[in-house]
C-alpha cells in the first residue's frame, strides 16, 4: 500500500488520482512481465523502473496541484517539500512567472522595483525602467533618463534598441547598463511570460513586494501573515494591505505553476528531474491540466 503524507480531509480527491495512477502503473508492470520469458527479464525490470518513476511523477503532480489549487498555498510552501512513496521520493519545487515583473508588458514602478529588488546600484532604478522601455517601445523618442539608438551609437555600444518586445530576459544584456552580473541578479525578478504585466502579491517574493513604491516593513510582514496561513478572505486582507499598489498588482492566487520534480525510486541511487506547468482545472474530474512537459519522464 502506498503511504502518504497526511494533509487533511479535503485531499481525497487528489490523493485517489495520486493512489491509482501508481497502482494502475504498477500493475500494467506486473502483467508485462508475467508474460515474458526469462530471457527477457532485464528488459522487463528496465520497463519496470521506467513505470515506477512515471508513477512518482504522476502522484508528485497531483500532490503539487492539490496544495497549490485545493488548499492555496503559496509556491514558496512547496520549496523542498518530500513525499515518500513505498515506490520512492517525489521532492517539489513551485514557481510561477505571475510572482515576477515582465519585461514587455509592465510600467516604470514595477520595472524599478525588480532592480531594487536585485540590490543594483551601477545605476537608477528609475534609469533602468525608462531605459527598457525605450528598448522595447517603437519609436525613437529618447525619455528623461533613458536611451533610444542615439544614445547607443554615441556610447559605440555594438547593439542598438529593438523597438520591439523582449524574446527573452537574456535580451536585457543589450540594454544600455546592464551588465552581464546585472543580468544574472536580475532574473529572479523578471520574465517574458507574465503577459498581464501586474505582479501577484499572493506568490511575488518578499523582497520584490518590498520594493513596491509606499511599501513598509510592516506591510510586507502582514502580505506574508497571510500568505503563510491562507482561507476563503486571503485576497480581500491582501487588498487592504496593498490599496495603494492596487494599479501594479493582483491579489487572487495565480491560476497556472511552474513545478519542478525531483524522484528518486525506490533502490536506485540516481534521481530524475523533470518540470511541468499546471494549470486549475475545470471540474472535480479534472483537478488540473499540464500545459507543458521537460526533463527526464
Amino acid at each position: 500500500m502506498t503511504r502518504l503524507r497526511t494533509l487533511g480531509g479535503e485531499r481525497d480527491g487528489f490523493v485517489l488520482i495520486a493512489v491509482l495512477s501508481v497502482l494502475a502503473l504498477l500493475s500494467a508492470m506486473v502483467v508485462v512481465m508475467l508474460g515474458m520469458s526469462r530471457d527477457s527479464v532485464d528488459a522487463a525490470l528496465l520497463s519496470g523502473l521506467e513505470t515506477r518513476r512515471e508513477a512518482l511523477l504522476q502522484s508528485g503532480l497531483s500532490m503539487a496541484a492539490y496544495e497549490l489549487f485545493q488548499l492555496g498555498l503559496a509556491p514558496e510552501r512547496l520549496a523542498g517539500q518530500q513525499f515518500r512513496f513505498d515506490e520512492g521520493t517525489v521532492m517539489l519545487t513551485a514557481t510561477t512567472d505571475a510572482a515576477k515583473v515582465d519585461l514587455n508588458a509592465s510600467g516604470k514602478d514595477l520595472l524599478a522595483a525588480a532592480y531594487t529588488a536585485a540590490g543594483l546600484t551601477t545605476s537608477s532604478p528609475q534609469a533602468f525602467a525608462v531605459r527598457v522601455i525605450d528598448w522595447r517601445d517603437p519609436d525613437d523618442k529618447e525619455s528623461e533618463n533613458g536611451a533610444e539608438a542615439s544614445a547607443y551609437i554615441d556610447a559605440k555600444l555594438d547593439s542598438l534598441p529593438r523597438n520591439g518586445a523582449f524574446r527573452s530576459v537574456d535580451d536585457l544584456r543589450w540594454v544600455m547598463g546592464v551588465s552581464d552580473a546585472d543580468l544574472q541578479a536580475l532574473h529572479p525578478y523578471v520574465t517574458v511570460h507574465n503577459p498581464r504585466g501586474r505582479l501577484n502579491a499572493y506568490a511575488a517574493p518578499a523582497t520584490l513586494i518590498g520594493a513596491l513604491p509606499k511599501v513598509d516593513p510592516a506591510t510586507v510582514d502582514g502580505v506574508l501573515a497571510v500568505r503563510t496561513r491562507p482561507g476563503p478572505s486571503s485576497s480581500e486582507k491582501l487588498d487592504d494591505l496593498l490599496l495603494v499598489q492596487a494599479s501594479l498588482i493582483d491579489t487572487a492566487p495565480p491560476v497556472t505553476y511552474r513545478i519542478g520534480l525531483q524522484i528518486l525510486v525506490s533502490g536506485t541511487s540516481e534521481p530524475r528531474r523533470a518540470e511541468a506547468v499546471l494549470a486549475a482545472g475545470t471540474s472535480a474530474g479534472i483537478p488540473f491540466h499540464v500545459l507543458h512537459w521537460s526533463g527526464d519522464r
